[in-house]
């Protein structure tokens, strides 16, 4: 493992696009992928905890003129929450370098929400 201890993992994703008239598209997906970071890797992963592992997507589409089009997305990743154990730094006392302390945890927890728009001129 480099970096982060992160694994390679599946992904599958979803998606489509409905067009409701002419000029105007819905679009929706969903994401599932598994967790890329083992238990034991929880507490190097405290500042990027990628474990959220379903998303939803929703979107929408306006062509105002054939050459300018308004868009918008959001998504939303449901929260997810691992625990493992504190990585001994090897200090005097305590276990060997990198291995678990016993008796303690380290929680990830995240969630998130992201919203975009944007404008599309095609020259």
């Amino acid at each position: 493992m480099q970096g982060f201890g992160w694994q390679d993992i599946w992904t599958l994703a979803l998606g489509g696009q409905y067009k409701v008239t002419q000029r105007f598209s819905v679009r929706g997906g969903y994401n599932y992928s598994d967790n890329p970071i083992p238990t034991n890797q929880q507490f190097f992963n405290v500042f990027a905890p990628a474990i959220v592992q379903h998303h939803i997507t929703f979107g929408l589409g306006f062509d105002v003129t054939p050459d300018f089009a308004i868009n918008s997305a959001y998504y939303h990743a449901f929260q997810n929450t691992l625990s493992g154990p504190f990585i001994s730094n090897g200090a005097p006392g305590y276990p060997p370098l990198n291995q678990p302390i016993p008796g303690t945890k380290v929680t990830n927890q995240l969630s998130e929400d992201s919203f975009s728009a944007q404008a599309t001129y095609k020259f």
